[in-house]
């Protein structure tokens, strides 16, 4: 997912990538209208007038935005948002629900199936305007917080793999200075297996090492 983080953030900050956005629209009119609003916004717009065509697209490529109306036929907008929140990415992509007058009757429901927002039909078109901004603010935030999530993740990886192939000693705490990672070397340094030092106070090991007369080591990293 580390691309897609990149190409979002990149589309949002204004780069070379566009918002790749799909629509899901059986009326016509909205379609155009939805697609032209969003290509003057720089995003990259597919759609379709069914879900059965729009699923077929989601498991080609990755869309971040998504517009479905709820009114489609065959499989209704709410069902195919309900599809999509299933998927491995699912839970990465902002989805937006157009809702006729009176449907659904509980708004509640439209939460339910995992939409972020919705717009009511017909669009008005400075309303329009402002939801997506609202979205495009909301995405953004998302995916920076992902990106930098992944980036600490990778980091502490890559940490985690040197330490465990180094030769000397390396204990790693945490901020209430209980045990977070220990490797091998230092475990027999100090005279334990490595699954006894997991979680464990740095204070209660020094004092059990001074009562087994365990000598510190005179190199490694704490």
């Amino acid at each position: 997912m580390g691309h897609e983080f990149r190409a979002v953030n990149d589309a949002l900050m204004g780069g070379k990538d566009k918002m790749k956005t799909l629509i899901v629209e059986g009326d016509m009119k909205s379609q155009c209208l939805l697609a032209k609003v969003l290509a003057e916004r720089g995003h990259e717009v597919v759609s379709y007038d069914n879900a059965e065509q729009a699923i077929l697209a989601y498991q080609k490529e990755f869309y971040p935005l998504l517009f479905a109306d709820v009114c489609q036929p065959g499989m209704d907008g709410l069902q195919f948002c309900k599809w999509v929140r299933a998927q491995p990415n699912g839970s990465k992509v902002f989805i937006m629900v157009a809702t006729s007058p009176g449907r659904p009757s509980d708004m509640g429901e439209v939460l339910t199936v995992g939409a972020n927002d919705f717009l009511p039909k017909p669009y008005d078109l400075s309303a329009l305007k402002v939801r997506l901004t609202v979205a495009e603010k909301q995405m953004k935030e998302f995916f920076e917080r992902k990106g930098l999530e992944e980036g600490l993740r990778g980091s502490r990886e890559s940490f985690q793999r040197v330490v465990k192939a180094a030769n000397e000693g390396a204990w790693l705490l945490n901020a209430q200075f209980r045990t977070d990672y220990v490797n091998p070397q230092m475990a027999a340094i100090l005279g334990y297996q490595v699954e006894e030092l997991a979680n464990r106070a740095v204070i209660d090991t020094g004092r059990e090492g001074s009562q087994k007369r365990i000598p510190l080591p005179a190199q490694g990293r704490v």
